[in-house]
């Protein structure tokens, strides 16, 4: 039992040791890939932070250069503007001054905007009676016209339709006429089974409207009456 108990002893102090030897190794090996990271880690920021450097040196640049160019766009436009606005300007002036000038002509109310014909006694009533006259008549020319278009293609549409039933008419009667004709010709190809003489089937035929040879008797008759005839 005593040998037992120290193998078991031995045992337990050797599976500690072990332990201890492994969590030593994995400590070891742990420290040394993060020293590693560390040491990368160190290295890209120097990098990252040398090359934010240089580049912002350059995009310093680039941005003065970005920022003259908008500045002169800028300035250009504006005098553009301010060129476009006073010549707005001088333009009202003008028409006011013409408008004054004008008064004194006593022309439609102080305002010659619309026509160069004179207006009866001067009132710009009248020249609206007018122009309410034109637009009455324009509304009234549209409105034929629309209804001419209308009738024109209701009368195009009658036409069409009417074409359309003649033709089925004339197709109706035709395929009536063939149905007579096919049970005609069905009845007399019955009738020319059933009868033995050439004479009755020739004269079935012929009344068929199908052109049928001339029968031998039928030629000597011909020739007979023929030399009578001279």
């Amino acid at each position: 039992m005593m040998m037992r108990q120290e193998a078991a002893q031995k045992k337990f102090r050797d599976k500690q040791v072990k332990v201890e030897a492994d969590m030593q190794d994995w400590a070891e090996h742990k420290k040394k890939k993060h020293d590693a990271f560390s040491k990368n880690f160190q290295d890209t920021s120097d990098n990252g932070k040398k090359l934010l450097k240089e580049r912002s040196k350059s995009c310093g640049d680039i941005s003065k250069k970005a920022k003259e160019k908008f500045q002169t766009n800028h300035n250009r436009l504006a005098a553009e503007q301010n060129k476009s606005n006073n010549a707005l300007m001088d333009s009202h002036e003008a028409a006011r001054i013409r408008c004054e000038e004008r008064s004194a002509m006593k022309l439609k109310c102080d305002n010659d905007i619309h026509s160069f014909r004179a207006v009866k006694d001067g009132t710009w009533g009248e020249l609206v009676r007018k122009r309410q006259q034109e637009h009455k008549k324009s509304i009234d020319a549209n409105c034929q016209a629309l209804v001419i278009r209308i009738g024109e293609q209701c009368a195009a549409r009658a036409a069409q339709t009417e074409a359309q039933g003649n033709l089925a008419k004339q197709r109706q009667s035709m395929a009536g006429e063939l149905l007579k004709q096919q049970n005609l010709s069905e009845e007399a190809f019955i009738k020319i089974k059933c009868e033995p003489d050439p004479m009755k089937i020739h004269k079935v035929m012929s009344d068929l409207g199908f052109e049928m040879p001339a029968l031998p008797g039928k030629e000597k008759k011909g020739e007979e009456e023929d030399e009578k005839k001279r």
